[in-house]
């Protein structure tokens, strides 16, 4: 009990000092066990109470004249060892950085906190040496005694103190072992002994032992995987558990299915109490997942990765509160969220996919609906006014000719007003430059337009080689991608050059605009619809855009669309 007191709080709960500076400590303690073994040792009187006639041998006549002073420094020394351990469970919390060793030290503390209160107390307070004092005293020290291995028992079986799992398994497994051998040989000794009716004890049960013997490592093979199944699932079957759900996943032909069969096959494989696979984009946003069940212990979360590119997230929770991971179950986890990584890109594929026809749909009845207003609210309006002054000139002519003239000349400009509302119109559909002069020179009216004004930053447009006819939509793609990261460029950038360049690489049209300004991180801007509609435009037709800020200073966009060309 001593050893307990003194030994176990400076130890706890990795067996190791918190330091080296504790070694002093811990040799006062060995001090203070020793004091009061010796203490103990020398005490005069009867070595049992059961037999008061039957002295201390040990006992030297200079004891009662010692024995106080050796009491006093014993208790001492073990109040001095109590203070020190319970301050060594005190700078382990303050250290720990895990709360699972926090919470067993919390626990440990609070148990130590009694038996320091239990062992003090009396000692405090001076209680006479009455019976029922000395109850109170031993039963005060019994409780805080009981404490202790209470403390150790919580963090053991509830915070995972050691590998309680391990011991668990062994103990069902020994325990199914040595049932099942028992009863074979006993079935095989009394089966043999009465159908075959041998006389010879010994031949009998040395067929028994030899029919075990065969069995043994079989039998207990066959326990362990079943007790491993019932605990923890197919966790030491990763084979198995990657088969099936390889298997599953080549049956669920329906993409949709494919996040569903995971999380169902996973949870089910290995007994956890909630599986979560969250798809995300390139920007990290979830655009869909699938659950299965509810955690209700630890969680952790396991990066999806396909071709070196996070594509999702694979969650998952504990088989029972309090329970954590261990490396096995990480281990195999991890080779799942790796084995899983092309069926959730392909997921991710599906979501975007639908997605962006989701976005088109949109975007065509969101531009019907704007042709539609213009139509009906402008051009509709304005030309029945016109045919109402057409009219009315009509009426004017040959009663008043000056008049009429001057209603002509408002006709006119108001006509003239009408064709530029409808050349707007088409500029929206498709700007008319793109069919005028090409998407090059398209885009080096707009940089004239750009750089008219002094206060511009100097843009240079650079092709390289010969751009073959490309399709209608890259080139408005194009252009609208270029268009908006100039006008990024002339308003936040603060840039002095800006370079355009466009290439066809490999079926592939690429455009890149890069310019010497403060970058978007320092220009205070977050990416906003601009960015999002540059990277929309590309995606469309299959293509990828990349905004990023450069080493050194400024802002790059890269955008790759593929085409098709004429074989």
């Amino acid at each position: 009990m001593a050893l307990v007191a003194v030994y176990l709080p400076l130890l706890f709960p990795d067996g190791r000092l918190p330091s080296r500076r504790w070694r002093l400590a811990a040799g006062l303690a060995a001090v203070a066990t020793a004091s009061m073994a010796v203490n103990f040792a020398i005490a005069p009187g009867p070595v049992d109470a059961s037999e008061p006639d039957l002295p201390n041998p040990f006992s030297p006549d200079w004891a009662p004249a010692v024995l106080p002073i050796l009491t006093r420094i014993a208790t001492l020394l073990a109040v001095v060892s109590l203070v020190s351990g319970a301050s060594a469970s005190i700078v382990r919390f303050k250290r720990a950085t895990d709360e699972r060793e926090r919470a067993q030290l919390k626990w440990f503390a609070y148990a130590l906190g009694i038996l320091v209160v239990a062992l003090v107390a009396p000692l405090v307070v001076g209680f006479p040496h009455a019976t029922e004092d000395t109850l109170l005293s031993g039963v005060l020290t019994c409780f805080g005694f009981a404490a202790i291995p209470i403390a150790t028992g919580i963090a053991i079986v509830r915070y995972r103190l050691f590998d309680i799992d391990q011991l668990i398994s062994r103990t069902l497994l020994y325990a199914a072992l040595t049932g099942c051998v028992v009863g074979v040989y006993l079935f095989i000794v009394g089966y043999l002994g009465a159908v075959l009716r041998v006389g010879n004890d010994l031949v009998v049960s040395l067929v028994a032992t030899a029919i075990v013997a065969v069995i043994f490592q079989p039998l207990r093979d066959h326990l362990q995987r079943a007790i491993a199944r019932l605990l923890y699932g197919r966790r030491d079957e990763p084979y198995v558990v990657l088969s099936r759900l390889d298997r599953q996943l080549a049956n669920s032909l329906a993409p949709d299915d494919v996040l569903s069969t995971i999380v169902t096959e996973l949870r089910s494989a290995l007994r956890l109490s909630n599986v979560a696979v969250m798809v995300r984009d390139v920007d990290g946003r979830t655009i869909v997942q699938a659950v299965d069940g509810v955690p209700v212990g630890e969680t952790r979360e396991l990066p999806v990765v396909f071709q070196r590119e996070t594509v999702g997230a694979l969650c998952v929770g504990a088989r029972a509160a309090g329970e954590t991971f261990t490396r096995r179950d990480l281990d195999l986890l991890q080779d799942v969220a790796q084995h899983a990584g092309a069926a959730v890109h392909a997921a991710r594929l599906t979501a975007e996919l639908r997605l962006s026809r989701e976005r088109l749909v949109l975007a065509r009845e969101e531009e019907r609906r704007r042709l539609r207003r213009d139509l009906h609210d402008e051009l509709a309006p304005t030309l029945a006014g016109l045919g109402l002054v057409a009219a009315s000139v009509d009426r004017l002519i040959p009663r008043d000719p000056p008049k009429a003239q001057e209603a002509v000349r408002n006709l006119h400009a108001a006509i003239r007003q009408t064709t530029g509302d409808i050349r707007r119109m088409a500029h929206d559909l498709r700007p008319p430059a793109l069919d005028e002069l090409g998407l090059v020179g398209a885009i080096r009216d707009r940089v004239t337009n750009f750089t008219s004004s002094d206060a511009g930053p100097e843009i240079i447009v650079a092709v390289d080689g010969e751009l073959p006819p490309l399709p209608a939509a890259l080139e408005v793609a194009a252009y609208r991608i270029i268009h908006e990261a100039l006008m990024n460029v002339i308003r936040h950038a603060q840039a002095h050059r800006t370079v355009v360049r466009l290439a066809c690489v490999a079926d592939a049209l690429e455009v890149e605009v890069r310019d010497d300004g403060v970058g978007l991180q320092h220009a205070g801007r977050m990416p906003g619809i601009g960015l999002r509609s540059m990277r929309e435009r590309a995606e469309e037709l299959g293509g990828t855009c990349l905004i990023e800020n450069l080493d050194g200073a400024g802002t790059r966009v890269h955008a790759r669309i593929p085409f098709q060309t004429d074989a």
